[in-house]
């Protein structure tokens, strides 16, 4: 595959239907897309962040405020089309939405998926165990954003949009 123009920058209103696009072809359920719709809404998204080439949006990924014993946001859902998955798009809007909530003092950010991938960016399987709450176990891991020291523990809970995946195994 040949190489591909594109940029990163800050979703807008005008990538609302290609995003929604993007999230619905990239999972086996319309789920991720309505949970973004609903963040939106209950003004709960904190970060978005979209690959555009050319009007054409690659790769999305949001972070959202949760509530946990210190400032933090959860990561997800974060996607890229079909034929960029490989290609460094979804590693750069991540490291994107982490350096861009470091920058605005973020202090964790919480996120629940494969430990292979994610733990690349800083992200922990074992730092979250001391955290409890609905999503709590092998998946849920921790980046911790700032150099901190002492007692990082509570509970944790993803922003009211979540609740719908609470009770999915």
């Amino acid at each position: 595959m040949s190489e591909i123009d594109w940029e990163l920058r800050p979703y807008e209103a005008s990538d609302e239907a290609a995003v929604d696009a993007l999230l619905r072809a990239s999972f086996d359920s319309p789920a991720e897309a309505e949970l973004v719709v609903q963040l939106r809404k209950d003004s709960d998204a904190e970060i978005e962040l979209v690959a555009d080439s050319e009007g054409e949006i690659l790769g999305y990924v949001i972070l959202s405020r949760m509530i946990a014993p210190e400032r933090a946001l959860g990561l997800g859902p974060v996607a890229t089309t079909e034929p960029h998955r490989g290609t460094g798009i979804a590693s750069t809007l991540i490291e994107s939405g982490l350096a861009l909530a470091t920058a605005n003092d973020w202090l964790s950010v919480f996120l629940l998926g494969d430990p292979a991938f994610y733990e690349r960016f800083g992200f922990s399987v074992d730092d979250a165990d001391a955290f409890q709450g609905a999503f709590a176990g092998p998946y849920l891991q921790v980046a911790f954003l700032d150099e901190e020291e002492g007692p990082r523990k509570g509970e944790v809970t993803y922003a009211k949009a979540f609740a719908r995946f609470e009770s999915a195994d």
